[in-house]
């Protein structure tokens, strides 16, 4: 939330906005977890900033998580939007 990013850098820079929650796993693995409704909810601009986002993240804070992952909450992987490859 909003109080934890403010009190716990680097989660307090702007790369980490679309990050919703940090998973720390029972192995100890911490995953940020960027979530959207479904297959339409992503529009080329916020893919674009998306992927600039995760890879400011990934050059410069990889070693504060073990990965990222973009959770859908309704379709599949197959109905997905063109969209969701620009975040890889």
């Amino acid at each position: 939330d909003k109080k934890f990013r403010e009190q716990n850098p680097p989660y307090n820079q702007s790369c980490f906005d679309e990050i919703d929650h940090i998973v720390k796993r029972e192995n100890g693995d911490v995953e940020l977890l960027s979530l959207k409704a479904g297959k339409w909810t992503i529009q080329l601009t916020m893919a674009v900033q998306l992927n600039h986002s995760f890879n400011d993240i990934l050059s410069h804070h990889s070693d504060k998580f073990d990965s990222i992952v973009v959770g859908v909450f309704y379709g599949q992987n197959s109905d997905l939007t063109d969209k969701y490859r620009i975040l890889r």
